[in-house]
């Protein structure tokens, strides 16, 4: 999926909520904002958001020297869904079909997004409601046959807190497809709230799935710019999940079943 004019709001979004998170004196987010629209303005529209907003990033983190600025929303959030982790798990389990309530979790995650042209409003009793709830588009039956059939999966996943339920729908994914291998993959680099390797050790992932790290420090999964170690993981897996419309927009035309969530 090509840069789309509207999607510059998305990166000047960003620009201001870095600009409120670090509290920056007016001279700063002036020089910051006229160094991102100067490069907006050049922007290669032959890119995806993705790549363009992991360029957007380098300049901002550059700019301001915080390499991550979103570390203690990163971990605010985890915490808050660790809170909730064995509650959740529970819930799934007096669910009528765990997995099906798994993989709603997983979905209703995509909610603690700060990369987005609206700003984040993540209520936890939301995400108990969506368990239960219907998916617009439905694909779970295509994906539970194909998972069956297969040997591996890479879980490609998205963002803070929800690294936990994902983690939840991975446990529900080994119960019913004890020999399916499971990797789950992360950021090379912090960018915005996506999940690095530092979001895997505070959550537990790696005791659910092998974790790997992708080597980019884009918006989404940027084959191109990945490792190779993680473009072989890529080809060579069975089934994809990719988690977040960043993902989705690079993983279309990726060589196996791909399923987006």
């Amino acid at each position: 999926m090509l840069m789309h004019h509207a999607c510059m709001l998305c990166n000047l979004n960003q620009v201001y909520r870095v600009i409120r998170l670090l509290d920056m004196d007016e001279l700063s987010d002036r020089h910051l904002v006229s160094k991102v629209v100067a490069f907006l303005a050049e922007a290669d529209y032959s890119k995806t958001n993705s790549e363009i907003m992991g360029e957007t990033w380098k300049l901002i983190t550059r700019e301001t020297g915080q390499e991550d600025p979103y570390a203690e929303i990163k971990k605010r959030y985890n915490r808050m869904l660790l809170d909730e982790e064995e509650e959740l798990r529970l819930s799934v389990k007096r669910s009528e079909d765990p997995l099906c309530g798994a993989l709603r979790l997983a979905a209703a995650g995509n909610q603690i997004d700060f990369a987005g042209s609206r700003e984040v409003r993540f209520v936890m009793e939301e995400v108990y409601h969506r368990m239960n709830g219907m998916l617009a588009v439905d694909d779970s039956g295509q994906l539970f046959k194909d998972l069956k059939d297969a040997k591996s999966v890479l879980y490609i996943g998205d963002n803070c807190g929800e690294i936990v339920l994902d983690k939840l729908f991975i446990e529900e994914i080994r119960k019913q497809y004890p020999d399916l291998s499971v990797t789950y993959g992360v950021r090379g680099e912090p960018i915005v709230n996506d999940v690095t390797i530092l979001d895997v050790r505070m959550t537990g992932m790696e005791r659910v799935a092998e974790v790997i790290e992708n080597g980019s420090g884009a918006l989404g999964t940027v084959l191109s710019d990945t490792s190779l170690q993680f473009r072989n993981v890529f080809e060579k897996a069975d089934v994809i999940i990719s988690k977040g419309q960043g993902n989705f927009e690079v993983s279309v035309n990726a060589p196996t079943r791909t399923f987006t969530i």
